[in-house]
This record gives C-alpha cells, structure tokens and sequence, in this order.
C-alpha cells in the first residue's frame, strides 16, 4: 500500500462523524456528556444546529410491528436491537409519526452502521447507540420533561490524533537523518576526491 492511501485511511480514522446526545429536562443539562452514536447513512442526516425532541420509549420495545403512536410533536422513539431489521424499525417509527429513531444495542457496547435495503420513504433520522446509552436513556424517558438534543458533527479522535501525529513525526526524523547522513557521506567523498 502506498504512502499516501496509507495516510489517507488515517486520517479518515483520526476525523470521523460521532454523534452529541445531551439529555435535558426543564432546561436544565442532566448529563453534560458525549454518547458515542452512528447517523444511519442511508436516512436523511441532522441539519445544524441538531435536533431536539423529547423522549420515549418503543411500545413494543423492539419496534419490529405496529407502534402506540407519538402523542406530540418532536418525539424521539427508543428501540431496542435485534428482531427485524433497521430499516422496519425505522419505517415503523415513522408510521407511528416520531421524529427521529434511536436504536441501542443489546448485550454489547459496540456501534454498528444500519444499512437499510430500501431507503426510498424514509424521512427521519436513525442513530444508534450502546447498550450503556440505550438503559441511560430509557431510564430517562420515564421522567416527564426528558429531551434530548442530537448533534452529528465531525470531531477528532484524541488517541488516534496523538498516534498518527507521533506517526508523522517519526517519518519526519528518518527522513532528517537519512538526508543527513546522505549529506555526510557526500561531502566525505567529496573530500577524498579533492
């Protein structure tokens, strides 16, 4: 692999899209926390400044048949993972008039893309969350006044920041005493031949 793809890919890991989810109730800031989210990529993405809504639960908690209906506007839907794919889920959020989906994941704290198969009709948004995310946030939906506030911004990774960094400048410092020692050994040779 060359240098520069090699870079590429590196920088494609150090800059990456994460999501900001803010829990408020009363305005007032729970949690002033950063939950780690994956934007589905085939729905539509968040416009700036973000989107707020409040909180509740699936009803059935997997979101795989018919949901009791949003009973306001800006009503973000909690979903639990496993049972039918994102795209049902997601299709059933909307048919039920919620403004945003957010699935958490279960028995595991990984963050998983959700591809769709069609996603022709779909016009709300799907994150999806870990499980630590998904049982804070459903234990929060079950205030009164919950909301949240999602955010997808582009934010760079600090560990991955620091390693390709220090990456570079040990590149940086073989190049230097390769020029270097090319330059010693040339003015040597120059020197034998005078």
């Amino acid at each position: 692999m060359a240098f520069g793809q090699l870079s590429v890919l590196i920088l494609l890991q150090v800059v990456f899209v994460q999501g900001e989810i803010y829990l408020y109730n009363n305005n007032s800031i729970l949690f002033m926390r950063t939950f780690d989210d994956y934007l589905s990529e085939d729905g539509p993405g968040l416009l700036f400044p973000g989107l707020e809504g409040f909180l509740r639960a699936a009803s059935p908690a997997d979101g795989c048949t018919e949901m009791v209906p949003a009973d306001r506007d800006s009503l973000f839907v909690i979903i639990k993972r496993y049972g039918c794919t994102f795209e049902q889920k997601v299709r059933n959020a909307q048919a039920a008039n919620f403004s945003a989906v957010i699935v958490h994941n279960v028995d595991s704290n990984a963050l998983i893309h959700m591809p769709y198969t069609n996603k022709t009709g779909i016009l709300i948004p799907a994150v999806f969350v870990s499980e630590e995310t998904g049982e804070l946030l459903l234990a929060n939906a079950q205030v009164e006044g919950t909301y949240v506030w999602l955010d997808e911004t582009f934010h760079v990774n600090k560990d991955v920041f620091l390693a390709f960094c220090m990456f570079v400048l040990v590149a940086f410092f073989c190049m230097l005493s390769s020029m270097l020692f090319r330059y010693v050994r040339n003015r040597r040779r120059r020197r034998r031949y005078l």
